[in-house]
């Protein structure tokens, strides 16, 4: 079980600011196939991705809001709809990547999109690439 609790880890930091290579512990874990579940690597492989995807998303409303309070700008910061869109395409497709997707998740946080379309575009994309890399990787 501390296996898959490292694999959390890994998976967590890896998908923070930090660029690092996303996953090292899950191609481990998949290449002793026989020894894992893969639905437990999948599990807690795309929980930590999301939460650190969250903590990204996070990092994006503190840089808005120190922003303002430097620059004490009187009128609210508004995203135009042309860049959420942008923005919840980038997120979904690119998510999972490991320096890109950091930089679409701190910048979704900093164009204010919603946390709860944020959660659901991470969580499916970090699920769809780990289940690529499970059927995939021999």
């Amino acid at each position: 079980m501390e296996n898959y609790f490292l694999l959390f880890k890994d998976t967590l930091l890896s998908s923070l600011i930090l660029p690092i290579h996303q996953g090292f512990v899950f191609y481990t874990m998949l290449y002793f196939r026989s020894c894992y579940n893969p639905l437990l690597m999948l599990l807690f492989g795309v929980l930590g991705s999301s939460l650190g995807g969250i903590a990204n998303w996070y990092w994006g409303i503190i840089v808005i809001s120190t922003r303002n309070l430097h620059h004490k700008l009187g009128n609210e910061h508004t995203t135009p709809k042309t860049v959420r869109n942008l923005l919840i395409c980038a997120v979904a497709l690119l998510s999972w990547s490991t320096v890109l997707g950091s930089v679409i998740q701190v910048l979704s946080g900093y164009f204010k999109l919603k946390l709860s379309v944020f959660t659901l575009l991470t969580i499916l994309s970090n699920f769809f690439y780990l289940l690529y890399l499970i059927i995939t990787v021999q």
